[in-house]
């Protein structure tokens, strides 16, 4: 059973509306890997700015790049610009210090992002509910 609440659907992320009906269903069984990194790779060739933000990988730290990503994306945005986080390529050491490498950054990448004009508007994600949220 899928909680419609939860999740990224795929709609949001510019997947094709057929494939996104049925790529919940898929995760569990098919290695979205391959088709995921193809995805990916497509965006940053296409994306005119890419940014990082690396610091201690520690909780504090990623607390602080979030933090920093936020005030980042909150000044893009007041120019028009979109920003879009690409979470795995940080989550993975492997990838993290490929980039790492490939940027000159001095810690670990904790926040990989882009920065362009979106060609078109996609549709918000479902949010949940205020009440569902309060503990």
């Amino acid at each position: 059973n899928i909680d419609c609440e939860e999740g990224i659907p795929g709609f949001s992320v510019g997947m094709p509306f057929v494939v996104s009906l049925i790529a919940p269903f898929l995760m569990g069984k098919v290695n979205m890997g391959k088709p995921q990194k193809m995805m990916i790779e497509k965006l940053i060739n296409q994306t005119p700015v890419l940014g990082v933000l690396a610091g201690q990988n520690t909780k504090v730290g990623w607390v602080y790049a979030g933090r920093g990503f936020m005030r980042v994306a909150l000044n893009f945005a007041t120019v028009g610009f979109s920003t879009s986080i690409f979470a795995a390529p940080v989550e993975f050491d492997e990838m993290a210090a490929k980039i790492k490498e490939l940027t000159g950054a001095r810690q670990r990448p904790l926040v990989f992002f882009r920065v362009g004009v979106p060609k078109g508007a996609f549709a918000p994600g479902p949010r949940r509910a205020l009440e569902k949220n309060i503990v």
